[in-house]
């Protein structure tokens, strides 16, 4: 499991052999979330509130063409 980006505590994986549709995975040391990349929308996450959610939403916002350039070359596609 690459992690791929790091930024403000924040851990952004991808999952080698990981399923459809593109998504990351983000680790924190208070929680974790996985989040879409195509639309990006939170799909599911543990123990983070609202301004920790906010804020991953806008880091990915800022690298997703460098996101879904790792997931396609982790996916193969």
């Amino acid at each position: 499991m690459p992690t791929v980006l790091r930024v403000k505590g924040y851990r952004f994986i991808i999952f080698t052999n990981d399923h459809i549709p593109p998504h990351i995975h983000v680790q924190h040391a208070e929680g974790a979330a996985k989040v879409e990349l195509d639309p990006i929308r939170i799909v599911e996450y543990y123990q983070l509130n609202r301004r920790q959610l906010n804020e991953i939403v806008l880091i990915i916002e800022e690298n997703r063409e460098f996101l879904l350039l790792k997931w396609q070359e982790f996916q193969g596609d």
